[in-house]
């Protein structure tokens, strides 16, 4: 069981509960940040600043010295909204709470950043595409971005375009010919002007598409006034497009393919609730559903307590989580740990049974990941939520070695001065009996 190391004194932790204040605005010369922080200068190491194109998600961007507020980027684009947040670096390696996120539109306009992930689900005679909207749409927010073009193409000939709207994140192609290849990319438009296209996705509609593979682990938690459903997408996933929930065997929600949790909170304590799932492809067609998963809802009194003390260490592309039992174990068999790249946007990510740690691996280095663990007992009954975390994956820094050619030439340089020495000795050599014989000669 892990120990609390007592490193951290009560006035330590209540200094990481704080938040820095963050002010900013545009100049001629970039954005101007400036920020301040009620922890004496001394206990401060320095600042982390973030920055992203997306309230989504946090990048570590800079850092300043302790005894600077101030940071001039002049890193930005005409016609760009750039999101900003501090953190302050206290003791050794321990980060306070970031400040509120702060939005600034640099003047101007500017073409769409691309469409993001876009991808393609083939079915009979159709297909289902999806993306992701553009970081940026490049004009201010009262001026809505145009619209996108799908540019389409068969067998290597383009064939035509269509316009979703601005809102749109999926296309349905259908009419199309079995057994041919299509390719489509996909550019976001505004009165600017046109964004870069996506990389190309290329398919072949078929008649006889694979029944889909059904969802795997499938669990269900009960929560407080709520129910957690998790569960694993197959192995083999490509012809998965969403998944459907069933409660009582009565269709409840489909969720996206790269869903998977969902919350159900039309529940009550002291009653009983049944679940499955299966995939979905784009025809429509459904996999055979996960055996019923029941669920009694517990009364708050009768969960297990919270983690306590939870701890994040960012490593190269991981990050390492540890806590501390919760003070009211009350039978817990295991963890479950919630991530998200928002604080108010956390999802199931795995589930502990051993132990009071686990490794988050094949991570974006330099991006925010925050974290929440909960007890779960052997009635699959969540406890509270601990105090949330947050670590930045960072890549190791490398020491520099020494080349094959740097040993060759210290080799040489070693057999020549051996060489030379070797030679001097022979000059310095006494006359044996023989030299003077000879000299006579």
């Amino acid at each position: 069981m892990p120990i609390s190391s007592g490193e951290n004194t009560l006035e330590d932790i209540s200094d990481l509960k704080e938040r820095p204040i963050l002010f900013g605005n545009y100049t001629d010369e970039g954005v101007k940040l400036e920020w301040n922080f009620s922890l004496s200068e001394e206990r401060i190491r320095g600042f982390r600043i973030y920055r992203s194109l997306t309230a989504c998600f946090k990048l570590l961007y800079h850092e300043v010295e302790g005894d600077s507020y101030e940071y001039l980027d002049e890193d930005v684009e005409k016609g760009r909204t750039y999101h900003y947040w501090i953190t302050a670096m206290i003791q050794e390696e321990e980060e306070s709470k970031f400040s509120e996120g702060l939005e600034l539109w640099v003047e101007g306009q500017n073409v769409p950043l691309p469409p993001r992930n876009i991808e393609a689900f083939p079915g009979d005679e159709k297909v289902r595409l999806r993306w992701d909207k553009p970081l940026d749409c490049g004009v201010p927010q009262d001026d809505e971005m145009g619209h996108y073009i799908l540019y389409r193409e068969k067998e290597g000939t383009e064939i035509s375009s269509v316009y979703p709207g601005n809102e749109a994140q999926s296309w349905l192609d259908e009419d199309l010919e079995n057994g041919k290849e299509y390719t489509y990319r996909l550019k976001a438009q505004n009165i600017v002007g046109k964004s870069e296209p996506t990389e190309e996705v290329v398919f072949t509609p078929t008649a006889d598409l694979p029944e889909p593979p059904r969802p795997e682990n499938f669990r269900v938690f009960s929560g407080v006034n709520e129910t957690e459903l998790t569960w694993s997408a197959p192995n083999e996933d490509e012809d998965v497009v969403g998944y459907r929930i069933y409660k009582e065997g009565e269709p409840l929600k489909i969720v996206e393919r790269d869903t998977t949790f969902y919350v159900d909170k039309d529940v009550n304590q002291g009653e009983n609730y049944s679940y499955s799932i299966a995939s979905m492809n784009v025809d429509g067609n459904e996999s055979v559903t996960t055996r019923n998963v029941t669920v009694f809802v517990y009364p708050d009194a009768e969960r297990p307590g919270s983690p306590s003390d939870l701890r994040a260490e960012g490593f190269d592309e991981k990050i390492k989580l540890t806590w501390d039992t919760p003070s009211d174990p009350k039978e817990t068999v295991g963890f479950n740990i919630y991530r998200g790249e928002a604080e108010d946007d956390l999802k199931f990510l795995a589930n502990v049974q051993d132990g009071y740690e686990f490794m988050d691996e094949d991570l974006e280095n330099k991006r925010v990941y925050h974290y929440e663990v909960r007890a779960v007992d052997s009635n699959e009954t969540l406890g509270q939520h601990s105090e949330m975390t947050h670590a930045v994956p960072l890549e190791e820094e490398k020491e520099e070695g020494i080349s094959l050619w740097t040993v060759v030439g210290f080799v040489i340089i070693i057999a020549i001065a051996i060489l030379s020495i070797l030679t001097a000795l022979k000059k310095r050599e006494p006359k044996g009996p023989l030299d003077k014989i000879k000299k006579k000669k």
